[in-house]
């Protein structure tokens, strides 16, 4: 799918690649063909495998936007085997554009590794980059908008000149982090990921989200108790889910939750021990009633991927 592809409907262009398909009746509300779009590519997500949708051109359009809207179609790519040229070809575009943009952020992560150990600071490098690191996925599965970093608040003017000294400026801060932006960026307008975007770098002094009722505050978790000068990782897949589940909680409550986000915790749920359930579930810092919404969302798709116990300690925990 092209740039110039949107849904709604036009004359068939060769800029379109499902410009040949058979005409039926138009959708009367683009919110539902979205959202027909979103449940069948959720369900070949989590299991591959389902008869192909046979679906007319505008449809296709839209489940090209939902696939870009929830940056899973480098997976699609490489799970889904549906067969249909025009289809596999915009998936397997939106994995090489993730593969190369990845070898981009590998690079640019082990150049802030080490001028971080020559400066003496630590960093803890989140998300996507996290479930990278532990070879959850392989290079090209999984988009990542920026770079997400949690450093110590009083290293945060250290680390920010050492990110100047990679050609970044600080653009602006908000309640959860500062950003920083490549000095000479430029935007790339394209559907779904594209090589050339630029990296931007998030720079985190907390890891916490305003939900409805509170904000919920887990740094203390997330911050390893012995860091070293450079790049660290959480200190256990526990911290590591609670992050990502709390990411999710505050997804929902601004509805910018993505498949990609249930997708990798359904992926780290398969390395968590009985230890690092203990970690969400038992915390010093207050009982995690937030992780069973997003949890409840994942087993709407990975149906055993998160065991009976946890969910019913959760479940009381839940107001």
């Amino acid at each position: 799918m092209t740039a110039q592809a949107t849904p709604q409907a036009h004359a068939p262009s060769s800029t379109d690649p499902f410009a040949e398909r058979a005409t039926q009746p138009a959708l009367k509300h683009v919110g539902t063909g979205l959202r027909l779009a979103t449940e069948t590519l959720a369900r070949e997500l989590a299991r591959p495998g389902n008869a192909m949708p046979q679906w007319d051109r505008l449809q296709w359009q839209l489940a090209a936007a939902a696939t870009a809207a929830h940056g899973i179609g480098p997976l699609l790519s490489r799970l889904s085997v549906w067969p249909d040229r025009d289809w596999s070809a915009f998936l397997a575009e939106q994995r090489e554009h993730v593969a190369h943009r990845y070898r981009r952020i590998a690079a640019l992560l082990e150049r802030i590794d080490a001028l971080a150990q020559a400066a003496g600071v630590a960093i803890v490098p989140l998300k996507g980059a996290a479930l990278h690191a532990q070879g959850l996925y392989l290079p090209g599965d999984r988009p990542m908008a920026d770079i997400d970093l949690l450093v110590r608040a009083e290293d945060a003017a250290q680390v920010g000149a050492l990110l100047e000294e990679l050609g970044y400026v600080a653009e602006f801060a908000q309640w959860k982090h500062q950003t920083f932006r490549p000095a000479q960026a430029h935007s790339v307008a394209s559907l779904g990921e594209h090589r050339d975007t630029p990296i931007n770098i998030e720079l985190h002094l907390r890891i916490q989200e305003r939900l409805p009722l509170a904000t919920v505050d887990i740094s203390e978790r997330i911050f390893p108790r012995e860091s070293r000068p450079g790049l660290n990782p959480y200190p256990s897949n526990g911290a590591l889910m609670s992050h990502l589940l709390l990411h999710a909680a505050g997804g929902i409550c601004s509805r910018s939750l993505r498949l990609m986000h249930l997708h990798d915790i359904s992926l780290l749920a398969t390395r968590m021990s009985g230890k690092d359930w203990r970690v969400l579930c038992d915390a010093a810092d207050g009982a995690a009633w937030w992780a069973l919404p997003p949890l409840q969302l994942v087993l709407r798709y990975y149906r055993t991927a998160i065991p009976k116990a946890v969910l019913a300690q959760l479940r009381a925990q839940c107001p």
